[in-house]
């Protein structure tokens, strides 16, 4: 709730979720990494190690949540017609189960481990990001207040 109220504040909603975007493809990126991380603070007791992983994979999955469902305002902010938006879902439901399939094919590939997922979806991710900020949408509104007043 919070990152996304601060997006309905934000002035510049494009910057806001390419940001949220970014950070959350950082966050994903490092999660095949945190073992190791954590594993290298010898000085921390057991106890203390699953809590640093609890509280990254928190972050992780609370901006990860965020930014889809800001995600999806965008989609349906950026649509003319409003009622492609179900068609839209349909084949971004779609393209994630086709994905998911393959990605399972991927991991049991000699050589490929759990965290290409990981890996594959920071990427395509940042990828996004950069795609929307060459090529941003107009999203067709403005968050000037007397605008909203004057409504």
């Amino acid at each position: 709730p919070v990152i996304c109220s601060s997006f309905d504040a934000s002035r510049s909603r494009t910057r806001f979720w390419i940001t949220a975007a970014f950070v959350d493809a950082l966050v994903h990126a490092a999660y095949p990494l945190l073992p190791i991380l954590v594993g290298r603070g010898a000085e921390l007791e057991v106890p203390m190690r699953f809590i640093a992983l609890l509280l990254w994979v928190t972050l992780g999955e609370v901006l990860h949540g965020a930014t889809y469902s800001l995600l999806d305002t965008i989609t349906l902010l950026a649509l003319p017609d409003k009622l492609a938006y179900g068609s839209i879902r349909l084949w971004a439901g779609l393209l994630f189960a086709v994905s998911s399939f393959a990605m399972g094919f991927v991991v049991e590939l000699p050589g490929f481990d759990i965290d290409v997922i990981f890996w594959c979806f920071s990427v395509c991710f940042l990828a996004l990001a950069l795609l929307w900020r060459i090529s941003p949408v107009d999203l067709g509104i403005t968050c000037d207040s007397s605008s909203e007043e004057a409504q």
